[in-house]
């Protein structure tokens, strides 16, 4: 074989293992898999992890505002109207 041939061999393999590594991770997030329902159980996993992250965020907020609250006091700058928009629900 010559430099041209392994060199094309070579981004085969590249692009074969790109795709295997893919094929894993998407077996291990629940989109790939034996039965039926994997794909849409691998969905509603996402959904729920993000929905779990985002409920971290705003606990990490609403901390943040009442250790302020408790450093200032309650009515300065705002921060007890900033804690109470915190628990409104979002649109």
């Amino acid at each position: 074989m010559n430099t041209e041939d392994l060199l094309k061999q070579n981004e085969q393999l590249i692009l074969e293992n790109e795709a295997l590594r893919q094929q894993i991770q998407d077996i291990k997030n629940g989109l790939e898999g034996s039965c039926y329902a994997c794909e849409s159980v691998g969905e509603m996993n996402k959904e729920l992890l993000k929905q779990r992250d985002d409920a971290w965020l705003l606990n990490g907020r609403i901390f943040n505002e009442i250790d302020c609250r408790i450093e200032h006091g309650a009515d300065s700058n705002g921060h007890l109207e900033a804690i109470r928009s915190l628990f409104k629900k979002k649109p």
